[in-house]
């Protein structure tokens, strides 16, 4: 299948049409049970199904690593009832959703670069805006050709200091 490759000009009505057409796909896992959220199977069977995009969460660990993960703890997808924030990255490998590793910001923007758009979520508590400096700079240090969107959940103060 064929994608072609949307210009910066309108890169910002992409994302918002995309960000409403796309939203249920990384989230509910592609429609179906082809994969799950914020995983890398996950984003593969939304490239599989023919998706231009996918939409991901992540959050910062103890020793400020960037995970994707959608709940403020891993109860749901992986049985741990730890938020990230409280863990390092080392304990959050560990951990596996249906036995995959939960995986890094950095891992999953190698996994989509050339192929896909990511729209990135900032989740939890330490969305804040070094969160947001940090993951604007990881972008453009693993993904120079695609269009990206970082945006925060809610409306955190913490996103006006460093």
């Amino acid at each position: 299948m064929k994608r072609k490759y949307v210009g910066p000009a309108i890169g910002l009505l992409v994302a918002v049409c995309l960000i409403c057409a796309i939203w249920g796909l990384q989230q509910n896992g592609t429609g179906g049970n082809e994969g799950r959220e914020n995983t890398l199977s996950g984003l593969e069977a939304a490239w599989n199904a023919g998706a231009y995009g996918s939409e991901i969460d992540i959050q910062r660990t103890k020793d400020r690593y960037y995970i994707l993960n959608h709940d403020s703890t891993f109860k749901r997808v992986a049985g741990d009832s730890r938020k990230p924030e409280e863990m390092t990255m080392r304990e959050i490998r560990k951990l596996s959703i249906d036995g995959e590793p939960i995986p890094t910001f950095e891992e999953m923007l190698i996994a989509c670069r050339g192929r896909m758009v990511l729209f990135t979520e900032l989740k939890g508590n330490t969305a804040d805006r070094k969160m947001a400096d940090d993951a604007v700079s990881i972008v453009k240090q693993y993904q120079t050709d695609a269009i990206n969107s970082i945006h925060a959940e809610g409306k955190s103060p913490a996103m006006d200091s460093k």
